[in-house]
C-alpha cells in the first residue's frame, strides 16, 4: 500500500509537462507533503514496538507483494516498590526491528515507454519503547493498569531500480520518495486488565489491553517525509500453561498454549485491521544455572487476517 501510492505520484510526476529535473523534483515533494504518505508508516512503527505478539514472518495479499518481518525483546514485570497497601508498578518495554519488502515490475505502470523501472523498496524500523504505570489490584486475581508509553523510532527507506529508465527514476525519486531515514517521537497510553486463575496444576491467564499511540517526526531527509499520525489497537490474549512433567538446568519445564487477537480501531498493519496468533511453547522456568536470565523458551505460532497470513518459530529468554 505504501509503494503503490508512491509509484502513482512518481509516475505522474515524471510524465508531466517538460520541465527541469529540480523542478520535476520540487513537484514531487509537493505531491508527496500533500498527501502525506509517510503517515503510513506508523504501521511500521508499531509492528518494531510489538508488546503482546509474537515476533514473524507475514505476507501480504496485495498488488507490491509485501512480506513483512518482525523481530522484538519485549519486556514486562509488576514490582512492588511501595510496599503493603499501596498499589504497584507495572513496568514494560521493548526493543524491536520490523522490516518491509515490496516490489513492482514498473514504476510507471507502461505509461512511459523507454523509462520502464523496477523497484524493490525495503521499509526498515528500529524501535525503542518504555511505560509504566501503577497496578491496582482487584480483588485476588486481576490487575488493571493505566500506562503512560513513550520512545523513539527510526525509519529507513533502501530501494532498488531496475531497467532503462533506473537512472532518470533514481535521480527523481532519491531522497524525497525512496532512499532516506527519519526519527520519530512515539507517546500514548494504555490501559491494561490482567486476570489469572488455578486450576489444579494449570494456570490461566487472560489479558485485554488498549493502546492509543502517537506517531510523528523528529528529523527527516526531506520535509516530505514529515508526518504525525496517530493509532487506536486493542488486544486479546489467553494462555493455558502446565507443568511438562520433566527438569532440567535445576528448573522445571512447563507448556504454554495461546491465541490472541489484535484488531486496528484507528490504523492498521499495511492495510489489515484484525490478527489472529495460535501458538505453543516449552518454557525452562527457575533454572538457577543459567546466568542473568530466570528461564529460557521455545515457541512457535502461525498468524491469520484478512489478506495476510504469518508464522514464527524461534528461542526467548525469561527473565
Amino acid at each position: 500500500m505504501i509503494l503503490r501510492a508512491l509509484l502513482v505520484l512518481v509516475a505522474t510526476t515524471a510524465v508531466a509537462a517538460a520541465q527541469t529535473l529540480d523542478d520535476l523534483r520540487q513537484d514531487l515533494r509537493q505531491r508527496l507533503s500533500d498527501v502525506k504518505f509517510a503517515k503510513a508508516l506508523g504501521t511500521l512503527a508499531i509492528a518494531s514496538e510489538e508488546l503482546s505478539l509474537s515476533s514473524a514472518s507475514f505476507s501480504f495479499d496485495d498488488a507490491e507483494d509485501t512480506t513483512l518481518t518482525t523481530f522484538t525483546l519485549p519486556f514486562q514485570r509488576t514490582l512492588d516498590v511501595f510496599g503493603a497497601g499501596a498499589p504497584a508498578v507495572h513496568v514494560e518495554g521493548v526493543l524491536g526491528h520490523a522490516c518491509a519488502r515490496q516490489s513492482s515490475a514498473d514504476v510507471y505502470d507502461g505509461t512511459a515507454p523507454g523509462l520502464e523501472t523496477s523497484v524493490t523498496s525495503d521499509w526498515s524500523a528500529l524501535s525503542g519503547l518504555v511505560g509504566a504505570g501503577p497496578a491496582f489490584a482487584l480483588g485476588e486475581r486481576a490487575t488493571f493498569s493505566p500506562l503512560l508509553i513513550g520512545g523513539l523510532t527510526h525509519l529507513e527507506n533502501e530501494t532498488d531500480y531496475g531497467g532503462p529508465g533506473a537512472p532518470f527514476t533514481a535521480a527523481l525519486a532519491d531522497g524525497i520518495a525512496f532512499n532516506w531515514d527519519a526519527t520519530a517521537w512515539v507517546a500514548g497510553a494504555a490501559a491494561q486488565l490482567d486476570w489469572r486463575h488455578p486450576f489444579g496444576e494449570l494456570r490461566l491467564e487472560l489479558l485485554a489491553r488498549y493502546d492509543v499511540r502517537w506517531i510523528g517526526i523528529l528529523q527527516s531527509d526531506d520535509p516530505a517525509q514529515d508526518f504525525s499520525t496517530r493509532a487506536q489497537i486493542a488486544t486479546l490474549r489467553a494462555d493455558l500453561t502446565g507443568p511438562a512433567g520433566v527438569n532440567a538446568l535445576s528448573g522445571a519445564i512447563d507448556w504454554r498454549a495461546f491465541t490472541a487477537y489484535r484488531g486496528f480501531a484507528e490504523g492498521d498493519l499495511f492495510g489489515n485491521r484484525s490478527l489472529f496468533e495460535l501458538g505453543c511453547a516449552l518454557e525452562l522456568t527457575g533454572a538457577r544455572d543459567l546466568p542473568l536470565v530466570d528461564g529460557a523458551a521455545l515457541h512457535g505460532s502461525v498468524f491469520a487476517g484478512d489478506g495476510v497470513r504469518g508464522w514464527t518459530v524461534g528461542v526467548g529468554l525469561l527473565f
